[in-house]
Protein backbone atom coordinates (compact mmCIF):
# COMPACT_ATOMS: atom_id res chain seq x y z
CA UNK A 1 0.00 0.00 0.00
CA UNK A 2 2.64 2.52 1.00
CA UNK A 3 4.76 1.83 -2.51
CA UNK A 4 1.33 2.47 -4.65
CA UNK A 5 1.04 6.05 -2.59
CA UNK A 6 4.28 6.73 -3.11
CA UNK A 7 4.06 6.36 -6.66
CA UNK A 8 0.86 8.05 -6.92
CA UNK A 9 2.90 10.98 -4.89
CA UNK A 10 5.37 10.85 -7.84
CA UNK A 11 3.51 10.76 -10.88
CA UNK A 12 1.10 13.67 -9.30
CA UNK A 13 4.57 15.90 -8.34
CA UNK A 14 5.78 14.51 -12.43
CA UNK A 15 2.26 15.65 -14.32
CA UNK A 16 1.59 18.41 -12.34
CA UNK A 17 5.06 20.24 -11.32
CA UNK A 18 4.00 24.29 -11.06
CA UNK A 19 0.47 23.93 -8.92
CA UNK A 20 2.75 21.54 -6.48
CA UNK A 21 5.61 23.28 -6.60
CA UNK A 22 4.00 26.75 -6.05
CA UNK A 23 1.77 25.20 -3.08
CA UNK A 24 5.02 24.37 -1.38
CA UNK A 25 7.01 27.64 -2.09
CA UNK A 26 3.80 29.15 -0.29
CA UNK A 27 4.49 27.52 2.46
CA UNK A 28 8.04 28.11 2.69
CA UNK A 29 7.74 31.56 2.31
CA UNK A 30 4.99 30.79 5.48
CA UNK A 31 8.59 29.57 7.07
CA UNK A 32 10.83 32.14 6.53
CA UNK A 33 8.85 34.96 7.15
CA UNK A 34 7.95 33.75 10.89
CA UNK A 35 11.25 32.47 11.21
CA UNK A 36 12.71 36.06 10.09
CA UNK A 37 10.07 38.13 12.13
CA UNK A 38 9.95 35.77 15.23
CA UNK A 39 13.80 35.69 15.14
CA UNK A 40 13.36 31.71 15.41
CA UNK A 41 16.31 30.01 13.11
CA UNK A 42 14.28 26.03 12.94
CA UNK A 43 11.71 28.11 10.90
CA UNK A 44 13.87 29.70 8.91
CA UNK A 45 15.79 26.90 7.75
CA UNK A 46 12.49 24.88 7.35
CA UNK A 47 11.56 27.41 4.73
CA UNK A 48 14.36 27.65 3.54
CA UNK A 49 14.43 23.63 2.86
CA UNK A 50 10.70 23.73 1.54
CA UNK A 51 11.59 26.37 -0.95
CA UNK A 52 14.55 23.52 -2.12
CA UNK A 53 11.57 21.15 -1.91
CA UNK A 54 9.35 23.04 -4.51
CA UNK A 55 12.50 23.63 -6.96
CA UNK A 56 13.44 20.11 -6.79
CA UNK A 57 9.69 19.30 -7.49
CA UNK A 58 9.45 21.77 -9.96
CA UNK A 59 12.66 20.26 -12.08
CA UNK A 60 11.53 16.84 -11.22
CA UNK A 61 7.75 17.26 -13.34
CA UNK A 62 9.29 19.25 -15.89
CA UNK A 63 12.30 17.07 -17.41
CA UNK A 64 10.41 13.85 -17.02
CA UNK A 65 7.27 12.83 -19.14
CA UNK A 66 4.84 9.96 -17.80
CA UNK A 67 3.66 7.59 -20.26
CA UNK A 68 0.62 9.47 -19.99
CA UNK A 69 1.82 12.45 -20.95
CA UNK A 70 3.79 11.41 -24.07
CA UNK A 71 0.40 10.19 -25.16
CA UNK A 72 -1.53 13.13 -24.41
CA UNK A 73 1.18 15.25 -26.12
CA UNK A 74 1.50 13.16 -29.35
CA UNK A 75 -2.24 13.16 -29.94
CA UNK A 76 -2.73 16.71 -29.40
CA UNK A 77 -0.06 17.21 -31.86
CA UNK A 78 -1.30 14.41 -34.40
CA UNK A 79 -5.14 16.27 -34.07
CA UNK A 80 -3.56 19.60 -34.93
CA UNK A 81 -1.48 18.55 -37.83
CA UNK A 82 -4.87 16.41 -39.56
CA UNK A 83 -6.51 20.45 -38.46
CA UNK A 84 -3.97 22.19 -40.67
CA UNK A 85 -3.69 20.02 -43.58
CA UNK A 86 -0.31 18.69 -42.21
CA UNK A 87 -0.38 15.20 -43.31
CA UNK A 88 3.09 14.28 -43.76
CA UNK A 89 3.75 15.81 -40.25
CA UNK A 90 0.50 13.44 -38.94
CA UNK A 91 1.53 10.85 -40.67
CA UNK A 92 4.91 10.96 -39.11
CA UNK A 93 3.61 10.41 -35.57
CA UNK A 94 1.86 7.09 -36.50
CA UNK A 95 3.68 3.76 -36.33
CA UNK A 96 4.95 2.17 -39.57
CA UNK A 97 2.35 -0.53 -38.97
CA UNK A 98 -0.54 1.91 -37.27
CA UNK A 99 -3.74 0.00 -36.89
CA UNK A 100 -6.99 2.35 -38.46
CA UNK A 101 -9.91 0.24 -37.01
CA UNK A 102 -12.54 2.42 -38.88
CA UNK A 103 -11.85 5.26 -41.34
CA UNK A 104 -14.28 8.28 -42.49
CA UNK A 105 -15.93 5.86 -45.18
CA UNK A 106 -16.29 2.66 -42.80
CA UNK A 107 -13.95 0.54 -43.92
CA UNK A 108 -10.73 -1.28 -41.64
CA UNK A 109 -7.25 -1.01 -42.84
CA UNK A 110 -4.00 -0.12 -41.65
CA UNK A 111 -0.73 1.24 -42.14
CA UNK A 112 1.21 5.16 -43.18
CA UNK A 113 0.03 4.31 -46.78
CA UNK A 114 -3.69 4.30 -46.01
CA UNK A 115 -3.90 7.04 -43.14
CA UNK A 116 -1.98 9.30 -45.61
CA UNK A 117 -4.54 8.43 -48.36
CA UNK A 118 -7.63 8.95 -45.77
CA UNK A 119 -6.15 12.24 -44.78
CA UNK A 120 -6.14 13.18 -48.05
CA UNK A 121 -9.32 12.61 -49.01
CA UNK A 122 -10.67 14.12 -45.94
CA UNK A 123 -8.95 17.01 -47.03
CA UNK A 124 -9.56 16.90 -50.45
CA UNK A 125 -13.41 16.75 -49.47
CA UNK A 126 -13.59 19.58 -46.75
CA UNK A 127 -11.52 22.75 -44.90
CA UNK A 128 -10.91 21.85 -41.52
CA UNK A 129 -10.82 24.48 -38.56
CA UNK A 130 -11.15 25.27 -35.00
CA UNK A 131 -10.47 21.80 -33.56
CA UNK A 132 -11.52 21.81 -29.85
CA UNK A 133 -10.31 19.16 -27.64
CA UNK A 134 -13.20 18.69 -25.06
CA UNK A 135 -11.82 15.72 -23.37
CA UNK A 136 -8.37 13.92 -23.34
CA UNK A 137 -8.38 11.19 -21.06
CA UNK A 138 -5.27 9.23 -21.30
CA UNK A 139 -5.04 5.49 -19.25
CA UNK A 140 -1.91 3.79 -18.77
CA UNK A 141 -1.58 0.01 -19.60
CA UNK A 142 0.75 -2.60 -19.38
CA UNK A 143 3.15 -1.55 -22.49
CA UNK A 144 0.73 1.46 -23.85
CA UNK A 145 -1.58 4.34 -22.93
CA UNK A 146 -5.06 4.05 -24.49
CA UNK A 147 -6.70 7.68 -24.68
CA UNK A 148 -10.08 8.10 -24.91
CA UNK A 149 -10.41 11.49 -27.23
CA UNK A 150 -13.59 13.87 -27.62
CA UNK A 151 -13.42 16.65 -30.05
CA UNK A 152 -15.44 19.30 -32.24
CA UNK A 153 -13.98 20.19 -35.61
CA UNK A 154 -15.65 22.65 -37.50
CA UNK A 155 -16.02 21.40 -40.89
CA UNK A 156 -16.54 23.60 -44.48
CA UNK A 157 -20.27 23.41 -45.47
CA UNK A 158 -20.78 20.98 -42.62
CA UNK A 159 -20.55 22.98 -39.44
CA UNK A 160 -18.79 21.76 -35.94
CA UNK A 161 -18.63 18.16 -35.74
CA UNK A 162 -18.84 16.08 -32.70
CA UNK A 163 -16.54 13.04 -32.86
CA UNK A 164 -15.20 10.30 -30.03
CA UNK A 165 -11.63 8.43 -31.02
CA UNK A 166 -10.10 5.58 -28.85
CA UNK A 167 -6.25 6.28 -29.78
CA UNK A 168 -3.74 4.10 -28.49
CA UNK A 169 0.00 5.59 -28.12
CA UNK A 170 2.79 3.10 -27.65
CA UNK A 171 6.97 3.33 -27.40
CA UNK A 172 9.47 0.86 -29.34
CA UNK A 173 13.08 1.26 -29.51
CA UNK A 174 12.84 1.52 -33.43
CA UNK A 175 10.18 4.88 -33.54
CA UNK A 176 9.86 5.91 -30.28
CA UNK A 177 6.77 7.02 -29.24
CA UNK A 178 4.27 6.70 -31.85
CA UNK A 179 0.74 6.38 -32.47
CA UNK A 180 -0.43 2.74 -32.94
CA UNK A 181 -4.33 2.52 -33.16
CA UNK A 182 -6.97 5.14 -34.31
CA UNK A 183 -10.28 3.87 -33.45
CA UNK A 184 -13.01 6.52 -34.97
CA UNK A 185 -16.31 5.43 -32.34
CA UNK A 186 -18.66 8.02 -33.13
CA UNK A 187 -18.50 10.81 -35.72
CA UNK A 188 -21.32 13.44 -36.02
CA UNK A 189 -23.50 11.89 -33.65
CA UNK A 190 -23.37 8.39 -35.44
CA UNK A 191 -21.89 5.46 -33.52
CA UNK A 192 -19.60 3.47 -36.26
CA UNK A 193 -19.81 0.08 -35.09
Amino acid sequence: MTGCLGTKSLRLIIEHPLPIAVSISIVAIVFVWKGLTDGIQSKLFTGIALFCLAVLAWCIGTFIDTPREHASRIVKEFVAAVEEGRTRDAVGLVSRDVMIVDDWEGSKNGGRAELMKALERLHDRYTLSHSTILSLDPHEREGDVQVELFLFVRVSSIGSVPSKWRIIVGETQQEGWSIWSIDALEVAGRKIR
